[in-house]
């Protein structure tokens, strides 16, 4: 062992190192509860609003991304959605009682309001695997769905930290075009249900296209993670391994041991600045994220400066290791990519939320585009990687390395030896870990070691330290698992999803005849479900209407309480607003033709009964009209029933007040003039 390992302590280091197993998330990410609690668990983190907080430094790109792009504004504002669950229980690890957040499709029986930002989604990937796992409440396990443990599941250092290659190039650009062209997909769809609606009804179905340009916006945020993660100096280089358990022969041990090596490389300040015993050390500003005069990256054969999470301060150019603006290029190039993505998705659509304005050209490179490499093809030095063979101590630009033994380090690197075996045999250390084979973890060791002994031999050679060879699959394989680019899947032009669990492309049917996908495109659909209407319209039959109102009759004649009437009425009136007609089959008002008929003539209707003869023509033909009818045919004028208003915070405490012998209960809604609150928490004309 090095002096060093001697001082600390080999306990205390390997409890540190064990940790990296989850360390290289690239850009920080964070989930509160409320301000100043942290989220807890898997459940905590699908339920809660993704604010504004100074380690959100995915989400504050996004946001800073949108409003340099020409994009509306409402698409930085928090805004709520409204879905229907049962009331299967939970626990959390400390025994929370939880309740689904889950969305059924009919017989629910609670609603739920689901607060959400669409900067707030690109943090999605270091909380949950997908969008359809975040959209069924983290409830399952999609890269294992024999675990029947959704918290184990989700244990950031166990699983998530493992399976996490898609944050590393070449893998994060194929996940990026995966939902890329989801989002893209799905923009023109909102753009051709937009052409299909008449001036004169646009008042009554505005709700719908404005969430269908929501959920797009949504899926292209969460896309921004892996290309926001593209540009973050600890991520340009292949870690080992891929995103499904068979990438590492069902091995979980010697993922974990992977996953941990990676750590060490792409910077540990996440890490060491966290655990007890180490603060009064630091700072450990850790290269490869931490700013250091030898990590750099090749973009188009220029050399550039790089930083990584826990400094997007000195990205912004703001901060001491950050003089000159000396991180400007990678940020202008981070910028441009994100930019072109946005305004390309939002481009497909109507543009209901408002057209598109002028980009602030002065705040990103123009010359970057999604579509080809210059938005993927940057890669870390040999000499960064051999820099990030270790643990530096100090503040950056000025850190120095503590382990190894630097002097110790420069004639021999059998160091790194005794501190990955170290980190090997103490892995119980974190609950559920488990312990590689003694030949296995043996290999690894030497693996690693030679892994790191040739980055810094090529660091030593000029005409090496300079090249991208190790970043570009040139590190040797730790134990047999091959560098990312060995298990890069994926190719979105022929619709080749990068994993088998990822989010299935559209449409995103709610009765989908392949088993493994049905659950997904459930959840995703059932999520923002005004945004899926045209769907609906396609697949439901007249007896899949009447379900419906029958749902809600059933809980009133059962005497089944208050919650399950209100949910059964608020999905009824949810699922059957598109399909309403005025009037009786064969003769109902044009006026006020149902949303349905307009996109799918052969869809199936449901009638309110009024007689025809008694139409004056000067009907309402506004949201609020339909709402009421569609409340009154499905048998909720008699029950509790949801309005919304416009609060200036977020919240999802409900406000209940009595009008007559009708309780309403009022929930948030986010809307910017000139639009309003309608159809549950949506924003329309």
């Amino acid at each position: 062992m090095t002096p060093h390992i001697r001082w600390v302590g080999v306990g205390l280091i390997a409890s540190a190192m064990l940790a990296l197993a989850g360390a290289a998330a690239a850009w920080d990410v964070i989930c509160e509860t409320v301000p100043g609690s942290e989220c807890r668990d898997p459940f905590a983190r699908a339920r809660s609003l993704w604010r504004e907080h100074p380690r959100a430094e995915h989400r504050a790109l996004l946001d800073r991304s949108l409003e340099i792009s020409g994009l509306p504004a409402a698409f930085r504002q928090p805004f709520s959605v409204v879905t229907f669950t049962s009331d299967e229980p939970l626990s959390g690890p400390d025994g929370t009682p939880y309740l689904s957040i889950r969305p059924v499709k009919i017989e629910p029986d609670r609603r739920r309001i689901r607060d959400l930002s669409i900067p707030g989604f690109a943090n999605l990937p270091d909380f949950s695997y997908t969008l359809w796992d975040f959209a069924a409440g983290n409830e399952a396990c999609p890269p294992d769905p024999a675990n029947a443990d959704p918290l184990d599941c989700h244990n950031y250092e166990t699983h998530i930290g493992w399976l996490n290659a898609n944050h590393m190039l070449p893998q994060a650009r194929r996940w990026y075009e995966h939902l890329h062209a989801i989002a893209l997909e799905l923009a023109a769809e909102c753009r051709t249900t937009a052409e299909a609606i008449p001036p004169g009804l646009r008042e009554r179905y505005q709700g719908f296209v404005l969430s269908c340009e929501k959920q797009a916006l949504m899926v292209e945020a969460v896309g921004h993670h892996y290309l926001q993660d593209s540009w973050a100096m600890g991520h340009m280089w292949e870690r080992w391994g891929g995103t499904e358990i068979a990438d590492f022969g069902g091995n979980r041990a010697l993922g974990f041991a992977v996953a941990a090596f990676t750590g060490l490389i792409h910077g540990a300040k996440a890490v060491f600045d966290d655990t007890p015993g180490f603060e009064l050390l630091g700072p450990w500003d850790d290269p490869m994220c931490g700013p250091h005069e030898n990590v750099a990256y090749l973009d188009a054969g220029e050399m550039v400066s790089g930083a990584g999470d826990r400094f997007i301060a000195e990205l912004r150019g703001e901060g001491p290791a950050a003089a000159g603006d000396r991180f400007g290029p990678q940020r202008r190039s981070l910028f441009g990519c994100a930019v072109d993505g946005l305004r390309a998705v939002y481009g497909a659509t109507a543009q209901a939320h408002g057209a598109l304005a002028d980009p602030l050209f002065s705040e990103f490179d123009l010359s970057r585009s999604v579509a080809d490499g210059s938005c993927w093809d940057q890669r870390a030095t040999n000499r960064a990687i051999a820099e990030g063979c270790g643990v530096h101590r100090g503040a950056a630009p000025g850190a120095t390395r503590f382990l190894p033994d630097a002097d110790a380090l420069a004639q021999d690197p059998a160091p790194f030896q005794p501190l990955i075996m170290a980190q090997l045999t103490v892995a119980p250390a974190v609950a559920g870990a488990p312990l590689l084979d003694p030949i296995t973890a043996a290999r690894f060791s030497l693996d690693a070691s030679f892994a790191c002994a040739l980055a810094i031999a090529k660091a030593k050679d000029p005409a090496q330290a300079d090249l991208t060879d190790l970043a570009s699959g040139g590190l040797p394989a730790l134990a047999g698992i091959q560098p990312n680019s060995f298990y890069a899947r994926g190719a979105a032009a022929s619709r080749v999803p990068p994993a088998f669990y990822a989010d299935p492309f559209p449409p995103w049917n709610l009765d989908d005849v392949d088993p493994t996908v049905a659950e997904r495109k459930e959840a995703l659909h059932l999520l923002v479900a005004f945004a899926n209407a045209r769907q609906r319209c396609r697949e439901f039959s007249a007896s899949d209407l009447e379900d419906y109102r029958f749902a809600v009759q059933f809980a009133k004649d059962t005497n089944q309480g208050a919650t399950v009437v209100d949910a059964r009425c608020g999905q009824c009136v949810q699922m059957l607003e598109p399909h309403l007609r005025h009037g009786i089959e064969g003769n109902h008002d044009t006026r006020r033709e149902a949303l349905c008929s307009l996109l799918e003539p052969g869809s199936a209707f449901v009638y309110t009964g009024e007689d025809p003869n008694d139409f004056t023509g000067s009907e309402p033909t506004g949201f609020p009209s339909l709402a009421t009818a569609t409340r009154e045919y499905c048998g909720c004028d008699d029950a509790t029933t949801t309005t919304t208003t416009s609060p200036t915070t977020p919240t999802s405490v409900p406000i209940t007040t009595t009008v007559t012998s009708v309780t309403v209960t009022t929930f948030p809604c986010f809307c910017e003039p000139p639009l309003q609150c309608c159809a549950g928490t949506f924003c329309c004309f």
